[in-house]
């Protein structure tokens, strides 16, 4: 079929890159360049056939461009152009910063809007909604020789604590803590945790940071107001922490059981 209104594939992909588009709906494809949207319809085909494209959801395409295999492969990038702005953090920016070895094929993404997770290819895709004010602290890597943004080394525990279940859970993230001890800013970390307004991950990290002999004086003047759980997935305990406005629910042995294998 010929591609209507001489729109080459070369034309095509040299200006959604141009744009910066990724991904893109018929809609945005015809507004994208002033055509109607039959003509939208027919070059969107055009570019399905020859692999150029790849329906990711009903209606919505990830561009592939002329190497598909480098966008495919890379989940990290296709996570973070599915829907903008976010960026990849949780338990996948964990592993992929050498924190944690736990391997998710489920890529984990920060925005500011609400997404249904989405399965593509062998992974999915778990997009978690953040306060406006809780989206900082990311940057631009370049991973397979694709931008992606990602969150920094510290951002990604600050979301870890902040929302424990996308991240496996508080042990999870202790030791994660731990593995990272050496390369974060811990002055930014006690930052990130104050910018996001959660008392309880506060409360949390200031332990965790005493057990690791990391500073944790810029944190208490913004504790919990009641006693909270340290880990929230486990029954209250009668061990409680005053300083840190904490009912220690896990013991250091099971806390930190992986120190001694």
């Amino acid at each position: 079929m010929e591609n209507p209104k001489k729109l080459t594939a070369n034309y095509i992909l040299s200006y959604l890159y141009q744009k910066e588009v990724m991904y893109f709906t018929t809609k945005m494809f015809s507004d994208l360049f002033g055509i109607s949207k039959t003509k939208a319809h027919q070059s969107v085909f055009y570019l399905k056939q020859r692999d150029l494209i790849k329906e990711v959801e009903k209606g919505k395409y990830l561009v592939l461009g002329f190497e598909p295999h480098r966008v495919l492969s890379n989940p990290f990038f296709i996570a973070s152009r599915i829907i903008y702005p976010s960026y990849i953090s949780f338990r996948s920016a964990l592993n992929h910063y050498g924190f944690t070895e736990q391997v998710p094929f489920t890529v984990y993404v920060a925005t500011t809007k609400r997404k249904k997770e989405i399965q593509f290819g062998n992974y999915r895709y778990k997009y978690i909604a953040l306060s406006p004010h809780k989206f900082f602290g990311y940057e631009k890597q370049m991973i397979g020789e694709l931008p992606v943004l990602l969150a920094e080394k510290e951002k990604a525990i600050v979301d870890s604590l902040d929302q424990l279940q996308y991240a496996g859970g508080f042990e999870e993230v202790a030791k994660a803590l731990f593995n990272a001890k050496n390369e974060i800013d811990n002055q930014k970390l006690m930052e990130y945790a104050l910018k996001t307004e959660n008392k309880t991950l506060c409360s949390r990290l200031g332990f965790l940071l005493e057990k690791y002999q990391m500073s944790m004086e810029g944190l208490k003047n913004s504790l919990s107001t009641s006693f909270v759980p340290l880990d929230p997935d486990k029954p209250k305990s009668k061990v409680w922490d005053k300083k840190w406005r904490l009912n220690v629910n896990i013991t250091d042995d099971k806390l930190f059981t992986w120190r001694q294998t």
